[in-house]
């Protein structure tokens, strides 16, 4: 929707990634498609219509939502197993 492209297949019509080097590398290509959306969005190309009365900031306001979101379950997750999640090793004393 963001990138202006048609929707991908739904979840379901895929097959599911299995095993550790199949899901890294479903994880790397949505990471790549999500880093080509966000470089090739402009002022201009954010504000055209999408589906409905979205525009594609909508989608993409969505998305980093979501992934700040994903990665605070993630850090809380790390801190239940004594981990430091690594935005909190990066800060100094």
């Amino acid at each position: 929707m963001a990138s202006g492209a048609p929707a991908p297949p739904p979840q379901s019509a895929q097959p599911p990634a299995t095993g550790k080097d199949a899901l890294v590398a479903a994880l790397k290509a949505s990471f790549e498609q999500c880093d080509g959306v966000l470089a090739a969005a402009t002022d201009q190309s954010i504000l055209t219509p999408t589906v409905g009365p979205y525009i594609r900031a909508s989608h993409l306001t969505a998305m980093l939502g979501h992934n700040n979101e994903v990665y605070g379950k993630l850090a809380v997750m790390l801190r239940m197993k004594r981990l430091v999640p690594p935005s909190t090793s990066r800060q100094r004393p």
